[in-house]
């Protein structure tokens, strides 16, 4: 069940994740008030831009590992415990309107290896490899899953919550800069290159962990958090990121343990005035017709 759920969490709530592409730093400082001002820089220009495209790639590769008594401390020893290995890969790519709130996202699923699976959760579909789009316009959504080769629709005035802005949070690519905040700008290093401006931080910030366990699941163990941003000096505007964390969960007999690494960029910002439905979506059905169909 791991891929569909997977599907399910990011048709839920889109909360994706973000990119690296390398660079030499020139100069590194510890972050402040210059910190601070730049990202708040940078959110004004996002804001003032309202649109963008955008390119995801994610890699998560998991291993199920056995627990040696799930009563006591785990212990764990990768030759002799381990049971399943796998690693999948996203790719996505997509556009955003911020208000009025238009989005495209195209993501595609593939299963890139596996180990040891008696009972692989990443095989439990026709194909290892999958697809998804989702179209958010005018207070819908969208949503087309390949596995079961039917479009759905969903109004999200209907889901209790505040209003569409809560939404826009929930589902914006630009998700990641608006999570980082003043409290976390202010103790970011900040690096430079000759175009950008690179904030970074590790996971000695605790108050980066605690958001990064907000995101993956508070009953999880995070380790290894690293999140950088790239900000063009000009314009303010984001560039790219780069997040990773591993996370260790424990639940009873197996104990998850995954590494999670995405790379994210931006692109032509303020040039995008329409995001269409296309003519095959015209005719979703409804979430609960399509259940009372199959289940």
């Amino acid at each position: 069940m791991f891929l569909i759920k997977k599907i399910f969490f990011v048709v839920i709530c889109f909360c994706i994740l973000v990119s690296f592409v390398g660079c030499t730093a020139t100069d590194v400082t510890k972050g402040g008030v210059e910190t601070t001002d730049i990202y708040n820089k940078s959110l004004d220009a996002v804001k003032a831009a309202n649109s963008y495209d955008y390119e995801i790639v994610s890699k998560e590769s998991i291993q199920r590992a056995l627990s040696s008594d799930p009563s006591d401390d785990v212990i764990l020893d990768e030759e002799l415990n381990s049971t399943e290995k796998w690693e999948t890969e996203d790719n996505i790519k997509g556009r955003l309107i911020q208000k009025p709130l238009s989005l495209e996202m195209i993501m595609k699923t593939s299963v890139l290896q596996q180990q040891d699976a008696v009972e692989s959760p990443a095989l439990d579909l026709d194909s290892d490899n999958i697809e998804l789009k989702i179209y958010v316009l005018e207070g819908k959504q969208y949503s087309y899953f390949s596995h079961w080769g039917v479009w759905n629709v969903a109004d999200l005035r209907d889901i209790d919550w505040e209003n569409l802005e809560s939404i826009n949070k929930q589902i914006n690519p630009m998700y990641f800069l608006n999570l980082l905040g003043n409290d976390l700008a202010k103790e970011a290093v900040l690096e430079t290159d000759e175009q950008h401006y690179i904030l970074s931080l590790e996971n000695d910030e605790d108050e980066f962990i605690r958001k990064v366990k907000k995101i993956v699941g508070d009953n999880s163990q995070v380790s290894e958090a690293r999140y950088k941003i790239w900000i063009d000096k000009e314009t303010y505007l984001p560039t790219k990121v780069y997040f990773k964390y591993e996370l260790t969960t424990d639940i009873g007999e197996y104990v998850d343990i995954r590494v999670h690494k995405s790379e994210l960029s931006y692109r032509n910002f303020g040039a995008i005035d329409e995001i269409e439905v296309p003519d095959e979506a015209k005719d979703a059905i409804t979430v609960e017709e399509f259940l009372e169909n199959n289940i």
